[in-house]
């Protein structure tokens, strides 16, 4: 099989990895056409480390200018019809760039081909192509078999999120990829690069921050994710204006909130002192707190009681012996809400709910549900 691939690796203080990035292309089933290595003004030992492989590297010095115009001065030094820009800490699975080609071959209107990766113990597999899920967020990594004719270059100006600018010009053209459901590299952890070392749990990103608490990095990906909705004229998609509905009505009604936050403190103190001589205490200070919740607000203490319900089995996380008796945290948690609603009663802080005839009927399936 021929196949004319350029594969362009911009690297900046990657002496410790670029060595291991070049066995694993030069293992490969399917040998590149060229190999190009723009050296982006390093002061570590990456040079030296390039040395051996002088005879099968093209190795391009420039000053320290950043990845994008490395990877851009990599590809105007490239002439194969197919590139793929590898970054230095990675190492490819031997047959990487044969599978990668092969979905090309087998797809002629597609522009390019991506896999799935590995970085640390994190399998990121990524989706089949979608132009309208594209938009909503990126799925495809930089390391992308592309077509020579369809590459549009990497825009200088963008420091972050520069693979999702390019499938995003790209698809303003026209062009389409085809996803290789393999796990075909890997990427080495280096928290101090940046990048995609600082990888976050997407559910980060989702959640609606108020400002004074949001983390530095998630902030930074909030603005990054702006330029590129501006660049590219998208709209905030459908889960990020779900979730902002969602944190408007936490933040005029926060029952939920504060009885899901008060029950995960209960819970953390409950294992902590699981089968401890604390165990009795605990239970008395978690009926307290219960108690102290619902006399604030009746539906703070019913919240807890109905997500204890379903979040603890059979509300044994925790229990006591008492007099031969077994008192159980699910007995302490509806004991709380009970004598709260009880003393609201009294108080007149509260009063009986009125039952309409329709609502009767559904007494006895509640019933039967707790039962």
């Amino acid at each position: 099989m021929t196949a004319k691939i350029s594969i362009i690796i911009p690297s900046y203080q990657h002496g410790s990895t670029i060595d291991a990035c070049l066995k694993s292309i030069f293992a490969q089933t399917l040998l590149p056409f060229e190999v190009i290595v723009v050296n982006d003004g390093s002061t570590d030992n990456t040079l030296e480390v390039l040395k051996p492989w002088k005879d099968q590297v093209k190795v391009v010095n420039q000053n320290n200018q950043g990845g994008n115009p490395a990877r851009n001065r990599g590809f105007r030094e490239s002439t194969g019809d197919f590139v793929l820009f590898c970054d230095a800490d990675m190492t490819l699975e031997k047959n990487m760039l044969e599978r990668l080609h092969e979905a090309l071959t087998n797809n002629e209107n597609a522009a390019y081909a991506y896999s799935g990766f590995q970085f640390g113990w994190k399998v990121f597999s990524s989706y089949e192509f979608e132009g309208d899920r594209l938009k909503e967020g990126n799925f495809i990594h930089t390391s992308a078999l592309i077509r020579r004719e369809k590459f549009p270059g990497f825009d200088e100006a963008i420091k972050r999120f520069q693979d999702w600018d390019v499938w995003l010009t790209m698809l303003e053209k026209g062009s389409v990829g085809v996803f290789v459901n393999e796990v075909l590299f890997k990427v080495a952890t280096d928290k101090k690069r940046g990048g995609i070392s600082t990888w976050r749990p997407s559910f980060l990103y989702k959640v609606p921050w108020p400002k004074k608490v949001i983390p530095k990095s998630v902030k930074a990906y909030f603005a990054a994710r702006e330029i590129i909705y501006k660049k590219h004229g998208i709209k905030e998609g459908t889960s990020q204006k779900f979730c902002k509905k969602v944190w408007q009505k936490i933040k005029s009604e926060p029952v939920f909130l504060i009885s899901f936050l008060s029950l995960l403190f209960v819970f953390l103190l409950s294992i902590a002192v699981f089968k401890t001589t604390l165990t009795p205490i605990v239970l008395v200070l978690v009926a307290l707190f219960v108690l102290l919740f619902t006399m604030r607000r009746l539906e703070y203490g019913m919240s807890i009681a109905f997500l204890e319900l379903f979040a603890n089995s059979h509300g044994h996380l925790i229990d006591t012996e008492i007099g031969g008796s077994v008192i159980s945290l699910r007995m302490v948690v509806f004991g709380g809400v009970m004598l709260g609603y009880i003393i609201r009663l009294l108080t007149k802080k509260t009063s009986f709910p009125r039952i309409t005839r329709s609502e009767w009927v559904w007494i006895p399936v509640i019933v039967a549900v707790l039962l």
